[in-house]
């Protein structure tokens, strides 16, 4: 998606659909599976829809830029920085760049949240 200053940009659920990103890592593995749309891209920001199925989780990884986690649907354990933290639906977390972190969905039910992040400057 293309950013724009002057113009108001809405993307619809089954547009979203339309965006999948390529494979998050480790999700060639079992216990690994996600799924990453592509959201709305702006100057300063843009935002990737994650879908986590029951029991999945992420690999470790070190952020480079400021996340703000948007939970949608369901519940996610994050472990960010050797601190564990529960979020569930419409709870937010924010995890600073340069900090180790996970997520998993420990439940039952798929999970589904947003992640907004700071576009990174060239």
């Amino acid at each position: 998606m293309s950013s724009t200053r002057s113009r108001a940009q809405a993307l619809s659920h089954a547009r979203l659909l339309e965006h999948e990103l390529p494979a998050l890592p480790g999700t060639d593995r079992p216990g690994f599976q996600r799924t990453a749309y592509e959201g709305i891209t702006g100057p300063d920001f843009r935002t990737v829809l994650i879908q986590v199925p029951a029991q999945q989780q992420s690999t470790f990884r070190v952020s480079s830029v400021d996340h703000i986690i948007l939970v949608l649907d369901g519940e996610l354990h994050l472990t960010v920085e050797d601190e564990d933290h529960v979020v569930d639906m419409w709870g937010q977390i924010f995890v600073p760049h340069g900090v180790g972190w996970t997520y998993r969905n420990a439940t039952q039910t798929d999970a589904t949240f947003v992640s907004i992040t700071k576009t990174p400057v060239p």
